[in-house]
């Protein structure tokens, strides 16, 4: 037994010899003694009935929780998640102290997102310093860098044509293969400078 005051948990562990808990009507008979030395039963202080109820009793981060398994096939799962949030606040009228989140892949698809939004320039900055290691001049290097999202356009209509969405596994792609374009474009302005 857990008694749960606001959204503090405190354990609780009574147990008496089966006597005591044959039925509701023994532990509605149990005596009990009060501070004052007064004997009273356990029915005179509680309601004691066999209910129907959930085998255990779901928490997270010390309060009581409920999850909703959602697979989206067919779609991304940032739209799905949209949908379903503006859902709920068109049709659910939450009670104080309850909030929805999601979890799972949606969860894990923010964290990425998070960090490719500082990973990415990252990955062009270091992507633009080796090109200008190489070739030694800022506008030859600055050249290919500014070339590198037409390359990644036909990574995106290779996307939409096979009907793939955006992803944390076609993101880390599309920086590989930006830096795919970025060594082709080197290579070939190494054969360009050979030829002249």
């Amino acid at each position: 037994m857990r008694r749960l005051k606001a959204w503090a948990r405190y354990p609780i562990n009574i147990r008496y010899p089966q006597d005591y808990r044959n039925s509701p009507q023994a532990l509605r008979e149990m005596p009990i003694l009060t501070p004052m030395k007064q004997q009273i039963t356990l029915g005179d202080v509680a309601d004691i009935k066999v209910v129907s109820g959930p085998t255990m009793l779901k928490t997270e981060n010390a309060r009581p929780a409920s999850w909703i398994y959602v697979d989206a096939r067919g779609r991304d799962m940032v739209s799905v998640v949209n949908d379903i949030k503006t859902a709920i606040s068109e049709k659910v009228k939450l009670r104080p102290g309850t909030s929805v989140a999601f979890s799972g892949q949606f969860e894990l698809l923010e964290h990425a997102n998070k960090k490719l939004k500082l990973m990415v320039p990252m990955t062009v900055m270091i992507i633009f310093i080796l090109l200008y290691l190489a070739f030694r001049r800022a506008d030859e290097a600055l050249l290919i860098l500014m070339s590198l999202p037409f390359a990644l356009v036909g990574g995106i209509w290779f996307l939409y044509w096979q009907g793939f969405h955006m992803s944390v596994a076609t993101g880390t792609g599309f920086i590989a293969l930006a830096g795919v374009a970025a060594e082709f474009w080197r290579g070939h302005a190494d054969v360009s400078a050979s030829c002249h």
